[in-house]
């Protein structure tokens, strides 16, 4: 039966070409998108024109990467970008299949060129982490550049319309010269013609709660706590993957 979204949540539908040796995966994101700018107006007001393009983009391509990803990775994905300096930051989860993310402009460091960071962690293994130099600033074309150079595996990622986005990725036996040739409308007929394979959700979900972010406080201020609180006996805080704001005691922290 086919998955029904409900509210925050994409359904991402999986599809394959075999004529031209290529997977086909995509969804309306609207839904999503929606429990993203809630968050985002609720907690750090609302999100300026750059922030929304590079979050619309980047929840996406995260999102359809991880539909063709095992179900046993959480990866986390940095753009630093040079100029205007800032960082779009991404995290999401193929077993649970929640994403998150956050767009942050103050304080910003930057090298001499925009970087992605790239962290895969996986059940019993040490994280794998990739760093590449990238350029512009369209999302869907640096995760493109990411799978080129990293992934050695080539992928096109599409705003099809509106609020509807797809990645096609190349399987064995793939025409590169094709894929790379492919626009949108190509892409449009991939997703009328492919045979169907499968289907599954995602949701916008940070998952932090009072716990943990105490525990992440204490990790940083354990042994010097009045550093965090200078003589208040509570401070506000900033989850750091969704920006959402918490208020701490000392009474907790102390407690842990």
């Amino acid at each position: 039966m086919p998955v029904v979204p409900t509210p925050g949540e994409v359904v991402i539908r999986r599809q394959i070409e075999n004529p031209r040796a290529c997977l086909i995966v995509s969804g309306d994101f609207g839904d999503l998108l929606a429990g993203w700018w809630h968050h985002a107006s609720l907690w750090g007001g609302e999100p300026d024109g750059l922030a929304s393009v590079l979050m619309r983009q980047g929840l996406a391509a995260a999102v359809l990467h991880l539909s063709n990803r095992p179900r046993n990775e959480t990866v986390a994905w940095t753009l630093n970008l040079k100029q205007p300096p800032t960082n779009l930051f991404l995290t999401g989860s193929s077993v649970e299949g929640t994403i998150t993310g956050r767009v942050i402009t103050q304080g910003v460091r930057t090298e001499e060129s925009s970087r992605l960071f790239v962290q895969v962690v996986k059940p019993r293994g040490e994280p794998q982490t990739s760093r590449l130099d990238v350029d512009g600033f369209d999302v869907l074309e640096i995760f493109e550049q990411y799978f080129t150079r990293s992934e050695q595996n080539p992928a096109r990622f599409f705003a099809i319309e509106q609020e509807r986005f797809a990645a096609v990725f190349g399987l064995p036996g793939v025409d590169p010269a094709w894929l790379h040739g492919l626009a949108v409308g190509g892409a449009r007929t991939l997703l009328d013609t492919a045979v169907a394979l499968d289907e599954r959700s995602f949701r916008f979900e940070c998952g932090c709660s009072p716990v943990r972010i105490v525990e992440v406080m204490r990790s940083l201020y354990a042994k010097e706590p009045n550093e965090l609180f200078r003589d208040e006996t509570q401070v506000e805080v900033f989850c750091p993957r969704c920006g959402r704001r918490w208020w701490v005691d000392r009474e907790q922290f102390d407690a842990g």
